[in-house]
């Protein structure tokens, strides 16, 4: 009970609706929400704390795989690590296990484009990584962005690369371009975000 109005000299009490309890992230986030609809603080903390992580790790991936065209360890390990502390800080061992799930999906589902040899080995690792921190639901949705993102920046770079063919002097199109990679986690880091 919240509290005793009088209503024409009675006391009537007015109780206030009962919240279930999560037993477990079944949703994303819980799909906790206010009585109106609004998001719970709770769930604008954890969507703020797993933004600004995957926001930190994805801006130093891109910064590196921009630079040295590789994306080390170093980062999908600690996208891995953090992801882990932070789903079990958030949810117990409910949120370990669907970090574990989610950064088996994000190895997976770009599993296939390493094989090819069209993807680097630290980008899987790296979306694993952003597995791990967003959990099971949402790195499918995330990965379904970044393979949207990276398709239009593949595309980008087709057309400036036959542009850039097309201005070259006769003479210096005899040489053949050089084989360039395509830094993926800028389009991962997009995706997750």
């Amino acid at each position: 009970m919240v509290g005793l109005q009088t209503a024409g000299g009675l006391a009537v009490s007015k109780q206030q609706p009962e919240r279930p309890e999560s037993s477990g992230r079944t949703k994303a986030f819980d799909g906790r929400r206010a009585a109106d609809g609004r998001e719970t603080v709770d769930e604008m903390n954890e969507l703020f704390w797993l933004v600004g992580l995957s926001l930190v790790i994805g801006v130093a991936a891109s910064i590196e795989d921009l630079w040295r065209r590789r994306v080390s360890n170093v980062i999908a390990l600690t996208a891995f690590v953090s992801g882990i502390v932070a789903q079990s800080w958030l949810h117990g061992v409910a949120g370990l296990w669907d970090a574990l799930l989610g950064s088996l999906i994000g190895f997976g589902v770009f599993l296939i484009f390493f094989l090819m040899g069209g993807m680097g080995g630290g980008d899987i690792k790296l979306m694993a990584g952003f597995g791990a921190i967003l959990g099971s639901n949402l790195i499918v949705v995330a990965a379904m962005m970044t393979a949207i993102v990276g398709g239009l920046m593949a595309l980008g770079y087709l057309i400036v690369k036959k542009l850039r063919r097309m201005a070259r002097p006769a003479t210096a199109a005899a040489t053949p371009l050089r084989k360039e990679a395509i830094p993926y986690a800028p389009a991962i880091t997009l995706g997750v975000l």
